[in-house]
């Protein structure tokens, strides 16, 4: 399973950064993490996508979340990626999407 975080390039982040694990290996934990300390020194809107509303809970307030259960259309990743595309394209201070269960979302198999 491969958890991705995609932030802006200010303050010389990088832009895409992969959490690559085994599961069990606590890739959602440690994507939470990530995302509730951004979230403290945030200037911009972050953006949580997960499969469930599961996470809601354990991620700050001011953190979106999208719960892709909501959007039943989207099954492969074509439309995954059209669906993130209208997401950034809706909201132009996105600072951080962090997007947990990248290829099964994506219906992607390696």
């Amino acid at each position: 399973m491969i958890s991705a975080a995609f932030s802006s390039e200010r303050e010389g982040r990088a832009m895409v950064n992969l959490l690559v694990g085994h599961k069990g290996s606590g890739k959602t934990k440690q994507m939470i993490d990530l995302a509730n300390e951004r979230a403290l020194v945030a200037d911009g809107s972050l953006i949580f996508i997960n499969k469930n509303e599961r996470l809601m809970y354990d991620l700050k307030h001011t953190i979106r979340i999208v719960c892709m259960d909501d959007y039943p259309a989207i099954t492969n990743s074509d439309e995954y990626i059209g669906f993130i595309y209208g997401i950034i394209s809706s909201e132009h201070d996105i600072e951080a999407m962090y997007i947990d269960s990248l290829l099964k979302l994506a219906d992607v198999t390696l």
